[in-house]
């Protein structure tokens, strides 16, 4: 297994990703991620790159909206949550659930 497959298994298992599920993320065939992930193929430069985007993107919109659970099932919703994110557009709620939440929680 290489370092990099390495890593992207732990991101997805951290973040409750299946790989087929990641795949519908990644535009990369479950094939081909299992493979990856399992050490057992590398992948071209353009698909490692469609990988590492991806696990980063969903990786980094976990982190922002945290403590708020995501359910990755909902491919539509969470698609629409990382462009969103991605154009800084996710930013008020953001600022919202860092500050606001802790307060009507506690």
């Amino acid at each position: 297994m290489s370092f990099q497959s390495g890593i992207v298994r732990n991101k997805l298992i951290a973040l409750g990703i299946s790989q087929a599920l990641f795949s519908a993320y990644a535009g990369v065939s479950i094939n081909q991620i299992s493979l990856f992930c399992s050490g057992v193929k590398s992948l071209s430069i353009a698909e490692t790159e469609k990988i590492n985007q991806a696990v980063a993107a969903l990786g980094d919109l976990a982190e922002a909206l945290a403590p708020v659970p995501l359910d990755f099932r909902c491919i539509d919703q969470i698609k629409d949550l990382l462009r969103q994110h991605k154009h800084g557009e996710l930013d008020r709620l953001v600022h919202t659930i860092r500050t606001e939440l802790p307060v009507m929680l506690a």
